[in-house]
């Protein structure tokens, strides 16, 4: 195409108005794609007459062809004048329906050389972007009817927008820049209706891409907003388990639950009630006791239901168990260890269970640590043989018989839970036995030579003659330990002839039914004299009293009368 050479001294807006200035202005009123209206608008009479531009000459091969950028506006002198003819003849109709074919069949129409650079290629149009100044316009004036924009598809009326306000048929509009703005329009407009209609595999790509996109975040969307399940903790197991016997009532007690439990969830309670505290650990209640349960106790965990908001999710529920004896193995460490017995223990491992902490005491009481006793020296096969390592024996009743007299509690040898009560305080505190540990062994002989040996602390303290039984009234063999004692009595009986006796006796240490050892004043000692008792000369009889105790063992031995 040639280019006309722009006059010297003439701006762009004064050709620009000069050309336009006689032209008729053409306008368009479109409701639909393809129903378009022309109306023409004829100059007034007081406008200037036309002016014919400049002749131009011909561009030679030594002057540079100037090319239309394809996203400028032509210039007025760029566009070729529409006759009135022309316009007569050719509605807005065929006018679109022209541009139509011509894209169709490769050509462009005469009539809109000025997009002639445009890209043909449909499935481009997309990348074709407008060189105006992007700024927002400042808003137009009202318009007349015939200056409307279109109204119906979209994608028509986004297409309008794009066309520059003075390309619309603004004040001072020319036929050129309603062709031009005819050509532009129907341009983009037929491309963006290729696009939608036809299609490429490119944007069908996008669209599928698109609208996947579109499906993931509504899932997204759907998921974050889906909400949580609520997870009820309900009871599982407990450890010690349900119905367990034999249970070490100082350990801890913890209830399982199916899920983590909740901050302010109800924790479970005890009975009978003890000091200690819960402890919450992921869906784990634990109690620990402060002094745990005592021997064979029955002990309840009451569970209480669990709740969302104030729906009860799960029935309360409870699960039991009971606390086993002591060990008669940790009675005789402790005893030991307190000096009521003539043995002395330690532990396997040099440790001990600490004095000051009643709990570990208790749990110790159940589960004794290992360790080692040793019978103290001095003392005779007599005693040492009584002597059984975590089981009942004369030994050890007779030491329990001593700690229940310094306890002040009644005496039996057993070791019931008062005693265990008392044990384990006298441990804390550290109360030893305050008597040492005597040991008395009455030999018979055959009714001749008859004596007692007395044992303190693992030495031989004396030994006396003495007398015993009668035939019909002898002295039983055996070990006992002293139950009842008197510094002066009363003992009254029937003589074996059938008399009557009320005799007034000193130092009186009873070990078996009304056997006992004391003072009685006889010629001689050494035979069977008594009824059944020790008699001891004076002032062996005083001191073997003040060395025995309660539960200090009396064993008598040798061939009754």
């Amino acid at each position: 195409m040639t280019l006309p050479e722009e006059s010297r001294g003439s701006s762009d807006e004064d050709k620009a108005e000069k050309a336009a200035a006689g032209a008729p202005t053409q306008q368009f009123e479109v409701d639909e794609l393809n129903d378009a209206t022309e109306s023409t608008i004829e100059p007034e009479a007081s406008e200037e007459p036309t002016t014919e531009p400049e002749p131009v000459g011909e561009v030679t091969a030594d002057e540079p062809t100037e090319v239309v950028d394809a996203h400028e506006v032509p210039e007025a002198s760029e566009v070729p004048e529409t006759t009135e003819a022309d316009e007569a003849t050719e509605s807005a109709d065929e006018i679109l329906a022209r541009a139509f074919g011509a894209l169709r069949d490769g050509v462009v129409p005469a009539d809109v050389t000025s997009v002639d650079a445009l890209p043909v290629d449909a499935t481009r149009v997309d990348r074709v972007q407008p060189t105006w100044d992007p700024a927002p316009a400042p808003a137009p004036e009202p318009a007349p009817r015939a200056e409307r924009e279109p109204a119906g598809d979209s994608a028509m009326t986004a297409a309008w927008a794009k066309v520059p306000t003075q390309l619309k048929g603004g004040q001072g509009g020319s036929k050129w820049k309603i062709a031009t703005a005819v050509g532009v329009a129907a341009v983009v407009v037929i491309a963006l209706i290729v696009v939608v209609v036809g299609g490429s595999s490119h944007n069908n790509s996008t669209a599928a891409a698109a609208a996947a996109n579109t499906s993931k975040a509504t899932n997204t969307k759907t998921t974050k907003s889906k909400p949580k399940a609520v997870e009820v903790a309900s009871f599982e197991s407990m450890s010690p388990g349900d119905g367990a016997t034999g249970v070490n009532g100082a350990g801890t007690i913890t209830v399982t639950y199916s899920h983590k439990l909740p901050a302010d969830a109800n924790l479970p309670t005890l009975s009978p009630s003890i000091p200690g505290s819960w402890k919450v650990e992921g869906n784990q209640a634990i109690f620990t006791p402060s002094v745990g349960y005592t021997a064979d106790t029955h002990v309840t965990v009451h569970i209480p239901a669990t709740t969302v908001g104030a729906t009860t999710t799960t029935a309360a529920t409870t699960a039991s168990f009971t606390t086993g004896q002591y060990s008669t193995l940790r009675l005789e460490q402790l005893l030991a260890q307190l000096g009521y017995l003539p043995v002395s223990w330690a532990s396997s491992d040099g440790s001990s269970v600490p004095a000051s902490d009643a709990n570990a005491q208790l749990s110790a009481a159940y589960n004794p640590p290992s360790g080692n006793f040793t019978f103290d020296s001095g003392y005779p096969s007599s005693l040492t043989d009584q002597w059984s390592v975590g089981s009942d024996n004369e030994v050890l009743s007779g030491a329990i018989w001593t700690f229940e007299y310094d306890q002040n509690i009644t005496m039996d040898g057993q070791a019931g839970p008062t005693v265990w009560e008392h044990l384990l305080d006298a441990v804390a505190r550290n109360q030893t036995s305050q008597h040492g540990y005597t040991y008395v062994y009455v030999n018979q002989g055959n009714g001749s030579n008859e004596y007692l040996d007395l044992y303190h602390d693992g030495k031989l303290k004396f030994q006396t003659p003495v007398n015993t039984g009668i035939a019909g009234r002898g002295t039983a063999d055996g070990t006992y330990p002293v139950y009842e004692r008197f510094q002066v009595t009363q003992m009254q009986g029937t003589n074996p002839d059938g008399t009557k006796y009320n005799d007034t006796v000193y130092w009186v240490s009873y070990f078996n039914g009304g056997d006992a050892v004391h003072y009685f004043v006889r010629a001689s000692y050494g035979f069977y004299q008594s009824l059944g008792c020790v008699e001891t000369p004076q002032p062996y009889a005083e001191d073997a009293y003040n060395l025995m105790t309660y539960g200090t063992l009396v064993t008598v031995a040798g061939q009754e009368s």
